[in-house]
């Protein structure tokens, strides 16, 4: 009887590892955007590209190079992002901030 409780046991914990696993998914493809900061709204950096147009990011929790944080963000910088797409939104993780030469 112990041993018929005992594979039960390691079975259930077996499904439930597996289960939590394949529940997490794949993560998200990084994808990259670059371009002139043409509008700064709170957390909301939106960055036009000649090529590709523009886009909004949300900068939140993103680590920042040439910058601490969204404040070192400014209209005209040009700026490298990386990012995923969840439910429709830009996510940042990652943002390069380079001096606009052309300060307007």
């Amino acid at each position: 009887m112990k041993k018929v409780l005992m594979v039960a046991l390691a079975l259930f914990i077996s499904v439930a590892f597996v289960t939590t696993v394949c529940a997490q998914g794949k993560p998200p493809k990084i994808l990259s955007f670059e371009g002139k900061v043409t509008k700064v709204e709170g957390t909301r950096v939106t960055v036009t590209n000649p090529k590709l147009g523009e886009k909004t990011f949300d900068v939140t929790g993103a680590q920042f190079v040439g910058g601490k944080d969204v404040r070192g963000i400014k209209v005209h910088d040009h700026i490298d992002i990386r990012y995923y797409v969840k439910d429709g939104k830009n996510i940042t993780t990652w943002v390069n901030i380079a001096r606009s030469l052309n300060m307007k």
